[in-house]
C-alpha cells in the first residue's frame, strides 16, 4: 500500500520527491499507533486520534 501511496503523491506534484520518506515515515506509525493493517481505511476519528498523541510530543 505504501509503494502505491507513495505513487500517487509523487504523480500529483503536490509532494517534492526528496520530502516523500517523511509523509511514508508518518503514515506508518499512524498506522502502528493505531494498531490496524496498512490495507485499511483510517477513519477520520482515528486520524484525529493520532495526531492528538502527536501533538504531545512533537511540535505543529
Amino acid at each position: 500500500m505504501l509503494e502505491t501511496f507513495k505513487r500517487f503523491l509523487s504523480s500529483k506534484g503536490k509532494v517534492n520527491d526528496k520530502y516523500l520518506p517523511f509523509y511514508l515515515k508518518w503514515i506508518t506509525e499512524g498506522y502502528r499507533y493505531l494498531d490496524i493493517p496498512l490495507s485499511q481505511a483510517i477513519t477520520n476519528e482515528q486520524k484525529s486520534q493520532f495526531l492528538k498523541h502527536l501533538s504531545k510530543s512533537h511540535e505543529d
